[in-house]
């Protein structure tokens, strides 16, 4: 009696041994699988509400399901303080597997009605050119928003010129408008975030941005083979001392009938 007991723990042993690399292998599948995706964002456009001028929401959008890439265009656009006829693109673009991300926003030209909050004020700029490059982590993302040419026209003075591909957070002070930003570039964490004009209306915080894109890397994540077998999870070792126990106990069991 002793001995049977003897085999059939050395079978539930090796079973359980076998089982327990099983769990092993999923737990750590699904640690991998718990790290975030790398992440990016992009649009041309977004202004709060200013007077009585609707928002504008980030118009196009495009944002980064992991793995694939996404294009948003739009030709022309007349909403809240912006008019352009010209076309619109938001571009991202995320790899798991390489854990990188990237994001661009793009405009030709666009102007800002500003009147609501300055009469006969308005902000015009061409060329805009936003992007965000991020790498695999421990990587740092980098990038830039750009422009050709621009200008704050103001009732009766003379336009304020914006400088073109200016030092990132360049800042010009609008006065009775606000605060403009040029290149702006702010890091939280491993997330870059870029917009190419960003003004923030006086007195009221408002925003109103032009060029925006985001980025933000991740540990690589090479693809895990399927699992269906001990062998395959834990090594040829796990698979033997299962099939040695099963066949004592096949043994002990013949020997007895």
């Amino acid at each position: 009696m002793n001995r049977k007991r003897t085999f059939t723990s050395a079978a539930a042993v090796a079973s359980l041994a076998a089982l327990g690399l099983l769990v092993g292998a999923a737990d750590a599948n699904a640690s991998r699988r718990s790290v975030l995706p790398p992440d990016a964002n992009a649009y041309v456009l977004q202004a709060d509400a200013l007077g009585n001028l609707a928002a504008v929401a980030p118009t196009p959008l495009s944002a980064c399901p992991p793995g694939v890439g996404s294009t948003q265009t739009l030709l022309g656009l007349n909403a809240g303080p912006f008019a352009t006829a010209s076309l619109l693109t938001a571009q991202t673009g995320c790899s798991i597997a390489a854990g990188t991300s990237n994001s661009s926003a793009t405009v030709a030209d666009v102007t800002a009605d500003l009147a609501q909050v300055l009469a006969g004020t308005s902000l015009h700029v061409t060329g805009v050119n936003s992007t965000c490059t991020a790498p695999a982590l421990p990587g740092q993302p980098s990038g830039t928003g750009t422009i050709a040419s621009g200008t704050v026209s103001l009732l009766g003075l003379p336009a304020i010129t914006l400088q073109a591909n200016a030092s990132p957070n360049t800042i010009v002070t609008i006065a009775n408008v606000g605060t403009l930003v040029l290149n702006e570039q702010t890091r939280t964490g491993n997330t870059l975030s870029v917009n190419a004009v960003h003004l923030t209306v006086l007195g009221t915080g408002a925003n109103v941005i032009i060029g925006h894109a985001d980025c933000e890397g991740a540990p690589p994540t090479p693809p895990v083979p399927m699992m269906t077998t001990p062998t395959a999870v834990g090594g040829g070792a796990a698979a033997a001392a299962a099939t040695a126990g099963v066949a004592l106990l096949r043994r002990r069991r013949t020997t007895l009938s």
